[in-house]
């Protein structure tokens, strides 16, 4: 059923004709127990263009549906934003999508073909759910897409991102997690600005930048001093500084917005299976038993217990190189906002990096299988051995009272996804689960947070399950195999036995990134978007 009204038959912008709800965007009329949410008078639509400022979900548990498009009366175009293709005296298109679900688009002020929407604050007819998609900062889309019932496994940087994008979009989303208490706790990350990006359209990157001060330069070092790697961000024009993120303030920043919008968060459960059956994927807790949904995401990390049990693996390794690592108290910032490293060989490396506000994590390199007696022999046998290496940065490993070991997984699978063989359901593995790989670049985080923003949107532009997971995959496919490469070229010359590579590292690659070229080719492979030296991904509307 679809029934078009012309600008007769709804109120003028601005007129209320329902009660009133408030929200902390305004108030926000309720008709026929809907609660509307209303597009900011500052949008001006334009082919894949994003209203300025903020909609926030309304904070009841009325059902709701996003909508937009452009107004025809025959039909409702691809839902992307554009300037009007309209005919004269049309403002409204309705659409009974199931029994009490209707879409409206409201097109106030178009009366020729070609003339742009405005978007005006208005009241329409009862029957319309609208709802804006929280503080995403994206723009509406046609939500095609049932409301699925989603299980998503792991409580590290993508499974708290994406369960929050689900939710928003009306889902019913549930977030397992085996810890008993998820908090603040993990070394610092460099985040670069892919996944800034993904953060600031979730409404979250201003928070996170707040807590996190601009790393601008890469310093690395032989022990003669020879340059290995020197270049600032700004040597690529449009060059985008990381950020020094604390891994614990990160999941904090994500697991405030988790609570605060009311996602079920079910902590202390383990995943003990995940299988098909006849009414979806069923995932199977020490606490729940079994439940089916419509859709499983492993985001449970290197060690993924979904990818385990999807049979997704091509691979999957423990890498041979490891690290020992600290956080300490660092106001003074002694080295600048630089990332500092000094290599020995390929087989130690000192690190540092500013993470947080005032504090730094230090970083040593170490064979994986000597992690344990580095450990048992404790900070000070550490110290005296990582001290030559530490140059300005020696009073931070005064600093250290303890040591924490870091373990890494090389991880390849034949495609990140598996659909059920009878049933609109699947499973799907994100971040690490799905290509966990050596933390040389410092893309991991960033990798994590598209890969859940591209889940998303194609979740939002696919109207089944099977649909939305093999484009998931197209998307993903030439990104995900370009870090995966460009991360197995550089760690021999980095974390392995091989000695032998020192030399045309300290040598060659020095020279190399003394030209503006490939220092450019350095820092924007850093700032995480490339497919290759010459080609680039961006994030999906």
């Amino acid at each position: 059923m679809r029934a078009l009204a012309s600008r007769e038959n709804f109120p003028a912008a601005g007129t209320v004709t329902a009660p009133v709800g408030a929200t902390k965007f305004g108030a926000v009329p309720v008709v026929d127990g809907i609660r509307y949410a209303v597009l900011p008078r500052t949008a001006t639509p334009g082919a894949g263009s994003r209203p300025a400022g903020k909609l926030h979900p309304t904070p009841s548990k009325l059902p709701s549906v996003l909508v937009s498009g452009v107004a025809t009366p025959s039909r409702l175009s691809e839902p992307v934003m554009s300037s009007g293709h309209t005919e004269p005296g049309f403002g409204v298109v309705e659409e009974v999508v199931e029994p009490g679900v209707h879409l409206v688009l409201a097109a106030d002020g178009v009366d020729q073909p070609g003339q742009a929407l405005r978007h005006e604050p208005l009241v329409l007819p009862g029957g319309a759910l609208v709802k804006a998609l929280g503080e995403s900062g994206i723009g509406p889309s046609m939500r095609s897409m049932r409301p699925l019932r989603v299980a998503v496994v792991g409580c590290g940087t993508a499974g708290p991102a994406l369960a929050l994008m689900l939710h928003r979009d009306g889902h019913d989303v549930r977030l397992i997690e085996r810890v008993a208490e998820p908090g603040p706790v993990g070394a610092g990350i460099l985040l670069q600005h892919l996944g800034q990006e993904v953060l600031h359209r979730m409404g979250l990157g201003d928070t996170l930048r707040a807590q996190s001060p601009e790393v601008t330069r890469v310093d690395a070092t032989a022990m003669d001093g020879r340059v290995v790697m020197g270049f600032d961000y700004a040597d690529l024009p449009g060059g985008v500084p990381g950020w020094g993120v604390h891994r614990g303030t990160l999941l904090q920043t994500l697991l405030d917005a988790v609570r605060a919008e009311g996602v079920p968060l079910e902590t202390g459960v383990t995943v003990t299976a995940v299988r098909p059956d006849d009414r979806g994927v069923v995932v199977r807790t020490n606490t729940a038993g079994d439940r089916s949904f419509d859709l499983v995401i492993g985001a449970d990390g290197a060690a993924s217990v979904v990818r385990r049990e999807s049979g997704l693996a091509r691979h999957d390794r423990v890498y041979p190189y490891g690290a020992l690592w600290a956080v300490v108290d660092d106001p003074e910032q002694r080295g600048g906002a630089a990332l500092y490293q000094r290599y020995h060989g390929t087989r130690h490396y000192l690190g540092t990096l500013p993470t947080g506000l005032g504090r730094s994590s230090v970083f040593w390199s170490i064979r994986e299988r000597d992690i344990d007696s580095a450990m048992t022999e404790g900070v000070d046998a550490w110290r005296e051995q990582a001290r030559p290496f530490a140059g300005e940065h020696d009073y931070l490993l005064d600093r250290v009272t303890h040591l924490l070991p870091a373990r890494y997984r090389h991880v390849g699978c034949r495609q990140p996804d598996r659909h059920h063989p009878h049933r609109d359901a699947g499973v799907v593995l994100l971040g690490d689960a799905a290509h966990g790989m050596s933390p040389q670049l410092g893309a991991g985080g960033s990798l994590a947070l598209a890969d859940a923003w591209t889940l998303a949107a194609m979740l939002r532009r696919h109207d089944s399950v099977t649909a939305a997971l093999t484009a998931y995959r197209s998307q993903r496919r030439a990104h995900i195999r370009w870090y995966a490469f460009f991360s197995s070229l550089m760690v021999p010359a980095f974390q392995s036995d091989l000695d032998v590579l020192a030399w045309p590292r300290d040598h060659v690659l020095g020279a190399m990134t003394a030209q503006p070229w490939v220092r450019r080719i350095m820092v924007s492979t850093l700032m995480g978007a490339q497919t290759s030296p010459w080609s680039s991904w961006s994030l999906p509307d």
